[in-house]
């Protein structure tokens, strides 16, 4: 491979890197100052983009905006400092282009107040660079669930059944 290959190749992966930092801005508090729609996001994701948590499964740029409108709308100050990115191990410069994002949330539910806790994200993107898979993996019973008044002392009390269980 000539070096004019190889400086194009690296020119490639900035631009692709800059585009799943430009799509991690969506999820920023401070970024979000009205709402979004499509237009504004359709160059950062696929058309039939899927994003995955632990509450839900959405398709299509239509629902992505949605989400986005709704979380920005319940949690104030909302921020991810991501900590550290990996290229998965199918990642594949070229077509397959895979990654593991290590991220720490925080911002404040009215219900929790101050809500903080660490996650991963697997993001695949397509070979334009706009994302087309988004699975967010995070614990929501003992990050979200075990806050909420009413569930966290259910949540509790069936924690210590099992542990006192584990020991008999």
């Amino acid at each position: 491979m000539d070096a004019n290959a190889d400086a194009e190749q690296a020119q490639q992966q900035d631009q692709l890197h800059q585009q799943l930092r430009q799509y991690f801005k969506l999820f920023q508090g401070a970024e979000h100052t009205r709402p979004l729609t499509p237009a504004d996001i359709n160059h950062l994701v696929h058309s039939n983009i899927v994003f995955k948590d632990p509450f839900q499964r959405i398709n299509g740029p239509d629902a992505l905006c949605r989400l986005l409108n709704h979380f920005h709308d319940s949690i104030t100050d909302a921020r991810f400092l991501i900590e550290a990115v990996f290229e998965h191990p199918e990642h594949d410069k070229l077509h397959n282009r895979h990654y593991l994002v290590k991220w720490r949330f925080s911002g404040h539910l009215d219900t929790i107040g101050l809500w903080e806790f660490p996650g991963v994200s697997e993001i695949e993107q397509d070979e334009e660079g706009r994302i087309t898979h988004h699975t967010d993996f995070w614990d929501a019973g003992e990050h979200f669930y075990e806050k909420l008044p009413f569930f966290g002392r259910i949540t509790g009390w069936i924690k210590a059944k099992v542990a006192n269980a584990g020991k008999g």
